[in-house]
């Protein structure tokens, strides 16, 4: 009787932890939502962290709540799991809000000037540029293409940067100080 209880009690064990491994990281407020009160500087030095931490690359979204687009992304990305699993488990995503109310401009001076939102850049865990994407390049229709949207994630997971991007460029952590 003790051995089936220590085995009942091993199994469930075992299970916990297994459940516990297979559980999605719980993402940062920086992650999920476009905040016009947030600090981009600050919530770079966590994202930076983080990507060094679980050896990652970050993904930076620039736009906002506004931005149909952005909200076609957010929705592709949670309708598509092949997708969202890749990009969570090759990068650290970070949100950062551009609009009429908070142009983040400080922030968003030290990287390649964009057009329109949604717009990637995406950053060795260092903090370097590798490569500032537009997403319009990425839609099909009046949503996203899997296939394009697939295609950049994976080749950005483990490229090595664009020398004219990367040149004269500081990284983001010490440039707005």
């Amino acid at each position: 009787m003790m051995r089936i209880l220590s085995i009942a009690v091993l199994s469930l064990a075992m299970l916990f932890v297994a459940g516990c491994a297979d559980k999605e990281e719980t993402l940062p407020l920086y992650s999920q939502v476009y905040d016009t009160n947030h600090d981009p500087q600050a919530d770079f030095g966590f994202a930076m962290q983080r990507a060094e931490e679980s050896n990652r690359r970050i993904l930076m979204f620039v736009g906002g709540d506004w931005c149909i687009w952005c909200r076609t992304l957010d929705k592709f990305l949670q309708d598509t799991p092949s997708v969202h699993d890749f990009l969570h488990k090759h990068f650290v995503l970070l949100k950062i809000y551009y609009g009429r109310d908070n142009r983040n401009t400080q922030f968003l001076a030290n990287l390649p000037p964009f057009r329109g939102t949604p717009h990637f850049y995406v950053f060795s865990a260092e903090g370097a540029v590798l490569h500032s994407q537009p997403t319009a390049v990425l839609e099909q229709g009046n949503g996203y293409d899997e296939l394009k949207l697939m295609t950049f994630l994976e080749k950005w997971a483990t490229a090595e940067p664009e020398v004219p991007e990367v040149q004269n460029q500081q990284a983001v952590a010490g440039a707005a100080t």
